[in-house]
């Protein structure tokens, strides 16, 4: 048996002939696979071109791709293009279940079993570069996509994908060939993958890793925005204009407020004792804390840590500094667990289309004021807003109260050493 496979200039492989000695006379029999792609190299079709034996010159249509943000499965066919009257079988089409890296973790087939279940055609947990566990893996129907969504590369080796511009092996968790940007990052070597951390990145085509979270270039380092911030509380998908209302004021906020070496901002979804991260799952401060010291914030948290800085975090999620409750809340938790000073909304965070937020509860018939509520070592040391005296009369009949502090301009002159002492102050003695 022999295989050539032909890629185009981008890398992507376009078609693939595998030829074979067939067994009643010895002369060769080999089928032609061909890709079909759109402008972004995403797999529409694929068809397959036989030769030399039964069905010789048969022009087949074998799979027809599916697509909504990202690809959802393929319907599998086997329809004849160019024969005339060609009867198909009917069409069985199989979803991808996917994690936040992409990953195909299993793939269901739309035909039901004898008892009226979903038939599932492959299951897979994956090391963390991509190999998959021996043991916990199983195909029945040949699934080519797996890792971060990539295909198989089989007809090279096992655990071999291709991506865009470069082969990965996920053995050893290295590419096959040079960065094609590996001038860009001069400090490592050009055949690593996702700069060693394949747990929050993954690489979509061969050339730049990618995560989740969505950090405004602003501020490459300084902020955090979990893309499930486009989704409500229960997890349901809103228009496409208002995720994209809902983007723009996350980049105006991002705007708003002043670049500070030492402050982390962070969007998400949360609420009293929880907030919502890059696989859409809640995490406690625990938790929370262990994710910004070891992915994403680590270098700004190393680096404060180094020249000796406090890390202010500054939580634009919903109700994570409320006080009013047993025990404390997400914030007051969070810093007592490093060297932070943790800024958080009292209630429910409000953001307009120019990226001012106010801090209150709507449904009240005086809308409660809120407060961005400051702490240090787990206690509360200092509140900023609260409610606007001239609109209480207002609130009877509607209007919204907000809170009264611009917090941008706040910022800009925040004082460690303030809430410092005012929390040795609160102790007296006691640290002595």
């Amino acid at each position: 048996m022999k295989k050539n496979i032909s890629y185009d200039a981008m890398g992507q492989r376009i078609a693939k002939t595998v030829t074979n000695k067939n067994t009643t006379d010895g002369t060769d029999k080999f089928v032609t696979t061909y890709y079909m792609r759109d402008p972004q190299g995403n797999v529409l079709a694929v068809y397959e071109h036989k030769h030399g034996e039964s069905g010789n010159g048969t022009f087949t249509l074998t799979e027809q791709h599916l697509y909504g943000a990202g690809r959802l499965g393929m319907k599998k066919r086997d329809l004849a293009l160019n024969v005339a009257n060609a009867s198909e079988s009917t069409p069985v089409t199989h979803y991808e279940l996917t994690n936040h890296l992409g990953n195909v973790m299993a793939v269901i087939s739309d035909k039901a079993s004898d008892t009226n279940e979903p038939t599932v055609v492959s299951l897979s947990d994956y090391y963390p570069y991509g190999m998959t566990e021996p043991g916990r893996s199983w195909n029945a129907g040949d699934y080519r996509f797996g890792y971060t969504g990539h295909e198989k590369e089989s007809d090279l080796a096992e655990g071999v994908y291709t991506t865009e511009f470069r082969l990965l092996d996920t053995r050893l968790g290295r590419w096959m060939s040079v960065d094609p940007l590996f001038g860009k990052y001069a400090g490592m070597s050009p055949y690593n993958y996702c700069e060693g951390n394949p747990v929050v990145y993954w690489d979509l085509d061969g050339r730049e890793k990618h995560s989740e979270h969505y950090l405004p270039p602003e501020h490459p380092m300084k902020w955090y925005i979990n893309k499930y911030n486009t989704l409500n509380v229960d997890g349901y998908m809103k228009s496409d204009a208002d995720l994209r209302a809902k983007n723009e004021r996350l980049e105006a906020s991002a705007k708003v407020y002043p670049d500070q070496d030492n402050v982390f901002h962070f969007i998400c979804h949360g609420n009293r004792e929880k907030v919502i991260l890059d696989d859409n799952k809640r995490y406690n401060a625990n938790e929370f804390n262990l994710y910004i010291t070891y992915s994403i914030q680590s270098e700004l948290i190393e680096r404060n840590s180094k020249e000796k800085k406090t890390t202010i975090i500054f939580l634009h999620s919903c109700n994570t500094g409320n006080t009013d409750g047993p025990g404390n809340c997400f914030a007051a938790e969070l810093s007592s667990l490093g060297d932070y000073i943790v800024i958080a909304p009292s209630k429910p965070i409000h953001r307009t289309a120019s990226g001012e937020e106010t801090v209150y509860e709507k449904g009240k018939i005086i809308n409660s004021g809120g407060y961005y509520n400051v702490f240090y070592k787990g206690e509360l040391i200092e509140s900023y807003g609260g409610y606007k005296e001239e609109g209480l009369l207002e609130g009877l009949f509607g209007e919204d109260v907000g809170e009264a502090v611009n917090m941008p301009e706040k910022l800009k002159n925040f004082n460690v050493d303030e809430i410092k002492k005012k929390y040795e102050e609160k102790h007296g003695d006691s640290n002595q």
